[in-house]
């Protein structure tokens, strides 16, 4: 059984703590999805008459895989373990995300808020027994299984429901969405990484939200660079580049880097520019600048 402490000295200590009300560690009594889930509602009805910002980080379907017996029996048709305790998981935080939608509409306030629901990364395969759909990768990977994640937005006032929207999108996004809804001037000395995503999802606005998206996994030596359909991957530095062609090829099994050398070389400049303009990360004993050698 893994012991539980109130202060966290090094990283891997984070994620056996107790969750904290204020500053303050608190002993929950119930299943910790379920915990979250009535404090989400709670904090509603408190703040329902004002403007809020609410943001819910479930635990759950994270290892380790745990949920109430009751709920994993409901699973039982499902034969591998992990798998089966995973659609619990899975099960409560969906009912969860459920009352507090319900809640939002009991209070006459769900027309006019804007609700995003995301993940931030894809199912752990080997961990939790997740399964990403019809690409490859997982969780801390650069392919489409690693970081191609749901992203549903409702906001019944101003969108449209029941719409699949295709085109790339990025979790930066959410905060531009946020302000740009809430009109809040923006700063030209300090702009957005993200975009409104309202006028897209309309239909007002025609073509992609951006022209490219960028990733770098510091802690890995690894980045992605997606411009339209092509999506470039350098995973390590003594790994050979690898070019896909999302369009036709959303299981990345053909590595066309060698047949478009002109796509690899844009691509990993732009890259590189963009790398440039990037703070350092903030997490104690990572030097960004022996990561960046080389690119």
């Amino acid at each position: 059984d893994l012991q539980y402490t109130t202060d966290a000295r090094i990283e891997p200590e984070s994620f056996r703590t107790w969750v904290l009300r204020g500053m303050q560690p608190v002993r929950t009594q119930r299943y910790l999805t379920e915990e979250l889930t009535q404090e989400a509602i709670e904090f509603v009805r408190n703040q329902s008459k004002n403007p809020f910002f609410l943001f819910l980080s479930y635990n759950a379907p994270r290892s380790p895989l745990q949920a109430p017996e009751k709920e994993i029996s409901a699973f039982s048709h499902i034969k591998d373990e992990k798998r089966r305790t995973y659609a619990a998981m899975i099960s409560v935080m969906d009912r969860g995300v459920g009352q507090l939608l319900d809640q939002l509409d009991l209070l006459e306030i769900g027309d006019n808020t804007l609700v995003f629901f995301l993940s931030s990364c894809g199912g752990d395969i080997a961990a939790t027994g997740a399964y990403n759909g019809t690409v490859k990768g997982m969780r801390g990977e650069p392919f489409e299984g690693g970081i191609r994640v749901p992203f549903i937005v409702r906001w019944p006032a101003q969108l449209p429901g029941g719409k699949i929207y295709r085109k790339p999108v990025s979790t930066l996004d959410v905060f531009a969405t946020v302000a740009a809804a809430n009109q809040l001037p923006a700063d030209p000395a300090r702009p957005l990484d993200g975009v409104d995503l309202v006028p897209f999802l309309r239909g007002d606005k025609l073509g992609a939200p951006h022209e490219r998206l960028f990733q770098r996994m510091f802690d890995h030596g690894t980045y992605v660079v997606r411009e339209g359909n092509f999506k470039l991957i350098q995973r390590k530095r003594d790994m050979p580049l690898q070019l896909y062609n999302l369009a036709d090829d959303q299981m990345e099994k053909n590595n066309i880097a060698e047949q478009n050398p002109d796509m690899v070389k844009a691509l990993s400049e732009r890259f590189r520019e963009w790398n440039s303009q990037m703070i350092a990360p903030t997490v104690p004993g990572v030097d960004m600048r022996e990561w960046s050698k080389g690119y």
